[in-house]
């Protein structure tokens, strides 16, 4: 899923010239970012995302490049980029730290971190449609730790902000969006069909294990019958320190 309303809001006002994008996976807010930065550069260690056809419709903008790195080792020099984007990245980083550190060596003297990721919040304080992705949510962390790949539960808030001032970072705001996003009403047929296609090839990667498909059964369920929206997310935003 794309930018929510609130963050178009927030990353107009940030702006820059040449701004990096850690973790760009399918390249689903490239058309965005192609709109508000003249140049941004996107990093993803998964290959397969990044050569999926739908990545590659994603990522044709002529001012977006994007390269396959990790983001603990990022391949730029010190002090390159105005600013920075992390969209929905930080729960699969297992080092979180290391990450945070390297965009915070990248970017420039006084330069911005946009950093967005769900947080931890009572089923009963979501919508239905976001306790769809919170069900899904649940499944793929399952099925990717049984399968050795770095994925984790939400953090909170809190531990959000905590792990970017521990990278070196001085906060400037912290917030949780919990709406909605207006736009996403005329997707929704492609969200449930793109989600529910994932299901399915978790429920491959679970292995016939019980206690994963009732998992995967719940989520597919719940997002079939009541459809699915963005889960509730914090937006962090924090400078490196000025020279």
């Amino acid at each position: 899923m794309g930018f929510h309303p609130a963050e178009i809001e927030v990353l107009e006002k940030l702006g820059g010239e040449r701004v990096l994008e850690v973790g760009s996976g399918k390249g689903y807010p490239v058309a965005r970012m192609a709109e508000l930065f003249p140049l941004s550069v996107g990093v993803e260690p998964d290959l397969e995302a990044l050569f999926d056809p739908k990545a590659q419709d994603n990522y044709s903008a002529d001012n977006f490049l994007v390269c396959g790195a990790c983001g603990d080792g990022l391949p730029f020099p010190d002090n390159t980029f105005d600013g920075a984007v992390s969209h929905w990245a930080v729960h699969h980083y297992r080092f979180p730290i290391q990450v945070l550190a390297e965009i915070y060596r990248v970017l420039k003297f006084g330069g911005w971190l946009y950093l967005a990721d769900g947080v931890r919040m009572p089923p009963e304080q979501m919508t239905t449609k976001q306790n769809g992705h919170r069900l899904f949510h649940v499944a793929a962390v399952a099925v990717d730790m049984h399968n050795g790949i770095n994925h984790f539960p939400f953090y909170d808030a809190d531990t959000l902000g905590e792990l970017v001032m521990r990278a070196g970072f001085e906060i400037e705001n912290v917030s949780i969006i919990t709406e909605e996003n207006p736009e996403d009403e005329d997707l929704e047929p492609e969200y449930v069909a793109s989600y529910m296609e994932t299901l399915e090839r978790l429920r491959t990667l679970a292995g016939g294990r019980d206690d994963l498909e009732r998992k995967i059964d719940a989520a597919a369920e719940h997002i079939k019958n009541f459809g699915i929206r963005m889960h509730p997310f914090a937006m962090v935003i924090a400078r490196k320190r000025k020279e």
